[in-house]
């Protein structure tokens, strides 16, 4: 497993999305990478390259997309988040990409909202979006500790697990204990 990007850093963000972004599937293809993780940043259709594609770049397959957008984004925000799940889910079916990606860290953190209407109001949202999109995966990045995160994800059988293991030790999180 490959992470991170080909192309040089684009301002002061590390994850802001190459400006030369189709180079990125040539110099994939060229180091034998098998597929490529997406990353969108935008939380709305005008800054999400994504959105734009007709088809999906024919050099390199891209497998997933993680929506980093949401990070930006307040779990009380729910339609607006709903829309940004359900824009993306639509091109990746279009685009036959099979898993998406949501962190659920910063403004969007579970952990910060445990067991409000907030919280609740999102487990029923992805609840539905794994329902409705069901040849899609979705895959949660978060801040709970392996307790809640297993509470969290009860009955919610197509929804997984995204482990950032530099996340995770950021936050104080023991490996070895889990």
């Amino acid at each position: 497993v490959v992470q991170g990007r080909f192309s040089p850093q684009v301002g002061d963000f590390i994850q802001n999305f190459p400006e030369n972004w189709f180079e990125e599937f040539v110099l994939a293809r060229e180091f034998g990478v098998s597929h490529i993780e997406w990353i969108d940043g935008a939380p709305n259709q005008k800054f999400s390259v994504l959105t734009s594609l007709t088809e999906a770049p024919p050099i390199t397959p891209i497998s997933a997309v993680c929506l980093d957008g949401l990070v930006k984004l307040d779990l009380q925000r729910i339609e607006q988040i709903n829309e940004y799940i359900t824009l993306i889910a639509n091109k990746a079916k279009d685009l036959k990409i099979k898993k998406i990606v949501l962190p659920l860290l910063e403004f969007s953190s579970l952990n910060k909202s445990k067991n409000t209407k907030k919280y609740n109001q999102f487990r029923e949202l992805l609840s539905g979006l794994s329902k409705s999109y069901s040849e899609l995966t979705f895959s949660i990045e978060t801040d709970l500790n392996f307790y809640d995160l297993e509470k969290f994800l009860k009955d919610l059988e197509k929804v997984k697990i995204t482990f950032d293991t530099g996340n995770l030790t950021k936050l104080g999180y023991s490996l070895h204990a889990h």
